[in-house]
């Protein structure tokens, strides 16, 4: 077999929910092409199938709860018509009461559970069982499926076999396999930004990790302040202390406290703006039907300006569906609501945020969150924002340069509402704050960290107004920015090899007029390439319209399917399980469209009506990103990949 080892017509490489919900699709939906076997072969890098990394029993502690509710999880399709009847619910419910009560659940289904986010690990054991699931289902339809684990897959390179055009797999470097379609789904990766520094943690998983290598009563820095760093603050004070709940005038909360040996553990989380993200209310998918941000809107504007949707129109559209869907907020709008700009309602935004002290913020807003749990009202905007992530993710990719830089100086506050934070989460960190075991700084963006000179430990130094400077010292810090998507930092041998192949491709934005273009150095993602600049964002290029790798050379005969980090250039908030399946559903969709795989007919499900996520694939098949495919009236993706502005 020329060396090459065993042929697969598919190869899922990972393991966690991408790769989980790539195997169901197939289950559920499809049967074999052809009357061969037909060959599937998953590999995984570690010991659990299903989970992967966020997820996974070894890489979470149970304090560690998704910010997505239990009517909302869901890793078989994007679409849930029923919240009641997600997928996520239906196997809750197949638990015995005792077994759910051994997970920290609930002995018998109650209302909350609907609205309620859980652990983690919950979620992973949910993955679990369907991988299984999904594999037998496989198996009884004739598939071959071949799952190894502690598997590492080290390089893909396209080859051609028997004739047969696909990808060469190196297994731990000590065997080959050879693949006609590829999915890949190796999920998250570290990036030390710091190597040299010996008290410096490049990320805060596994758990266990960031445990050992702090002292019990120490002073941590966090960098972050997202949902990640919140994390990080409840693994490290796991270590040290226990929440205790308190009753205090009817009302009930937690207090914190420190194990024998542990009464000086102190965190600091600094940020560049230092804003903790919202606490999470009713946040239920398909709570209301957008007015405003649909196809019917986009299409025309993005057509009358050359490819290109204006930020500005983008934000008048998204105006207008907030007044009209949140009339509660009304009161509290200015007279000019109309004509306000996005630069100035973020701003009022931020300047609110950061003069409220941090503890009183996050104690309203709690109760704000308990009290929408209870009445089943989301909180103010907080759904709006929630609902319409799918739609940011979507028009991203028609944003002009000028446009993405502008929306990358305000992602991080509509990411407050956007990824908010779970109520148990918040009322942890709320009694870490008023105990004064967990401060929040605010950096901006001239700040300096450096291994502690005459000490052990880490320096951080900062300047927030730019004049005065501000020092601390730290026995251990960690990065808690969250994951990071430039594939060039990435020194996993599976992305060298992709990159030494040119299977993966930097993304360029093109400005849209020479008038408004920046030149190198005016801004740090700003690049020349062949005489034209454009803005350069982090990640690889996918083609959106079956989350494919857009390779850098000749494109190979079959895509490589693509779901993770590399995503973030092209996907504004790549944070909700839907992605993942939305992912899953269009390479799978792509699949049969290339002849490679049969719908099967006999299993039929309830198409979304009115799609959230996906409204380009929906606009009569017309509208097309890099496609190369031209028509007469209607958008073509490329026309504004393909220019750029000589600088």
């Amino acid at each position: 077999m020329n060396g090459i080892g065993p042929v697969y017509d598919i190869a899922i490489v990972g393991a966690g929910a991408y790769g989980t919900s790539v195997l169901g699709q197939i289950s559920l939906h499809l049967i074999p092409k052809g009357k061969g076997p037909f060959r599937i072969l998953v590999v995984e890098s570690s010991q659990d199938l299903g989970p992967g990394m966020p997820y996974s029993r070894y890489m979470t502690i149970p304090d560690h709860i998704v910010n997505i509710a239990g009517g909302c999880t869901q890793i078989t399709s994007t679409y849930i018509p029923f919240p009641e009847k997600s997928d996520f619910l239906l196997w809750l419910r197949s638990l015995s009461p005792e077994y759910r009560v051994s997970l920290g659940i609930e002995e018998s289904e109650i209302p909350s559970w609907l609205n309620k986010p859980f652990p983690r690990f919950v979620v992973g054991l949910y993955l679990s069982n369907r991988f299984n699931q999904f594999v037998m289902a496989l198996r009884e339809k004739g598939f071959i499926v071949d799952v190894r684990h502690l598997t590492e897959v080290t390089s893909v390179l396209p080859r051609n076999v028997f004739g047969a055009n696909g990808y060469e797999l190196d297994l731990d470097r000590k065997s080959k396999a050879f693949a006609r379609n590829l999915f890949v789904a190796t999920g998250h990766w570290t990036y030390n930004r710091f190597p040299d520094f010996p008290h410096w943690l490049p990320s805060p998983f596994p758990p266990r990790n960031i445990q050992d290598r702090t002292e019990l009563g120490g002073n941590v820095g966090i960098l972050g302040c997202s949902l990640s760093a919140i994390d990080t603050a409840l693994t490290l004070s796991k270590k040290n202390g226990s929440f205790q709940p308190m009753h205090q005038n009817g009302k009930r909360s937690l207090k914190f406290v420190p194990f024998k040996g542990a009464e000086g553990f102190k965190m600091t989380m600094y940020g560049r703006k230092a804003m903790l993200p919202q606490v999470m209310g009713v946040v239920v998918n398909k709570i209301f039907a957008h007015k405003y941000l649909t196809p019917a809107s986009f299409i025309p504007i993005i057509e009358a300006n050359d490819g290109f949707l204006p930020l500005d129109d983008f934000w008048f559209l998204l105006k207008r569906e907030i007044f009209d869907e949140v009339p509660r907020l009304r009161p509290y709008l200015p007279d000019y609501w109309e004509t306000v700009s996005l630069e100035e309602a973020v701003s009022a935004m931020r300047k609110l945020l950061q003069t409220i002290d941090p503890v009183e913020r996050l104690s309203r807003e709690l109760e704000e969150a308990k009290e929408s749990l209870k009445t089943g009202v989301p909180v103010l905007l907080q759904n709006v924002f929630y609902q319409s992530y799918a739609v940011f993710d979507e028009v991203l990719g028609y944003f002009s340069a000028e446009d993405r830089i502008r929306f990358e100086e305000i992602k991080n506050e509509l990411h407050l509402l956007i990824g908010p934070f779970p109520v148990q989460n918040a009322e942890k960190i709320l009694a870490l704050m008023n105990e004064g075991y967990l401060e929040v700084i605010k950096m901006g963006e001239k700040y300096e960290i450096e291994e502690a000179k005459g000490r052990s430990g880490m320096k951080v130094s900062w300047k927030p107004d730019g004049d005065t400077t501000f020092e601390a010292h730290h026995d251990v810090m960690i990065d808690a920015t969250g994951q990071k998507a430039a594939f060039e930092k990435d020194s996993s041998p599976l992305t060298t090899s992709l990159r030494k192949a040119k299977l993966v491709k930097e993304i360029l934005v093109p400005f849209r007029t020479a008038k408004e273009s920046l030149h190198p150095g005016d801004h740090p993602n700003v690049v020349t390439r062949d005489g034209f600049t454009y803005f350069r964002p982090s990640g690889a290029l996918i083609d959106i319209n079956n989350f494919s790798l857009v390779p850098g050379t000749e494109k190979p005969s079959a895509p490589i399917y693509y779901m993770g980090p590399f995503t973030m250039g092209q996907v504004a908030f790549p944070q909700d399980m839907s992605v993942v399946t939305t992912a899953a559903e269009r390479g799978v969709a792509d699949l049969i469209k290339r002849g490679v795989l049969e719908r099967d007919v006999s299993y039929e499900v309830e198409k979304d009506p009115a799609p959230m996520y996906g409204w380009l694939g929906n606009a009569s098949g017309r509208l097309r990103w890099l496609s190369g495919e031209n028509y007469k009236g209607i958008l073509v993706k490329t026309s504004i990949y393909d220019q750029g502005v000589k600088p």
